[in-house]
This record gives C-alpha cells, structure tokens and sequence, in this order.
C-alpha cells in the first residue's frame, strides 16, 4: 500500500496484522489557534472543548500477535522490530520489556497507531524530538530504569 503505482482491487484491501500499513496522515493546516478554535463553531451551550497536544515524534505502529510476537513500522514501512523489541518476553527490548503489563490479559493480537517520543522517568516528562534515537541506543547498552526511554502514544481516531 505504500506503493502508489500499485492499486488494488477492492477485494484486496485489508489490513493483516504483522504486515506493515500506510496509515492516514493529517493536512498540515497553516491557520492560527484562533482560526481552527473559530473553525469548529462552538455553540453558545458548547463552550468548553478539548484539543489534545500534538506530541513531536515519530509516527510508529506496534503489531502484537497472540504468542506475544511484536512488530513495529515507521509510517514509511520501515521495520524498527531490532529498535524496540521482537516480544513482549525480550529482555532486550527498549520498549517491550515495559510494556507487557500494559495490556489487559484477554487481548490476544492488536495493532496499535501511534507516536513514537521520549520518556524521561526521573523528570516524569517527554524529552525534546530527535532525542529517540539516542535514548534506544543509550537502553540497548546499559539497563538503567533511570534512563530515559521510548514511549508510545496512542493516536486516537
């Protein structure tokens, strides 16, 4: 599907789990805060309304399979698998290795669409973009609890 001279046929059009998928990106808009708040129209009775922050990372999707098998793919379909963990059992992973608590026991595959940042826990606070890298190659040489890491964000639709 990343592909835009490959079109398929109706019938063919269906998103697999551990197969990587283009996912639908945002317009970048150009339009002042004040603009898109006016753009929405709110109604006298519907004053209060709620804009989530847009977190500046990189765009990722995190495959799980029932054996707790993980995939994971940059919005341009590349593999990031050896970045952050083939299973929820790798002790080496920089992410999976924290997040197999995460999800609930009767989950038995899911794929999840999000943004990939930076966690510092001593700080309690994401750390500034372009610091991903770093902080998977820092938690790839020494297992520090302290060391800021990866952190999935979850894109809500």
């Amino acid at each position: 599907m990343y592909d835009q001279n490959f079109l398929l046929t109706s019938d063919a059009k269906s998103v697999n789990l551990m197969s990587c998928f283009v996912p639908q990106l945002a317009a970048f808009s150009k339009k002042s805060f004040t603009d898109t708040v006016k753009a929405m129209r709110p109604e006298e009775e519907d004053k209060v309304f709620w804009i989530e922050e847009k977190m500046d990372g990189e765009r990722m999707q995190m495959h799980l399979d029932e054996n707790g098998e993980c995939k994971f793919f940059s919005r341009k379909a590349k593999d990031y698998t050896d970045h952050y963990g083939h299973s929820l059992n790798d002790p080496d992973g920089t992410l999976t290795r924290y997040i197999k608590s995460a999800f609930n026991p009767n989950v038995r595959s899911i794929i999840l669409d999000g943004e990939m940042i930076t966690w510092d826990p001593v700080q309690d606070a994401m750390v500034a973009f372009g610091t991903l890298k770093t902080a998977v190659n820092i938690q790839r040489r020494v297992d520090d609890p302290t060391a800021a890491r990866p952190l999935c964000k979850k894109n809500v639709s």
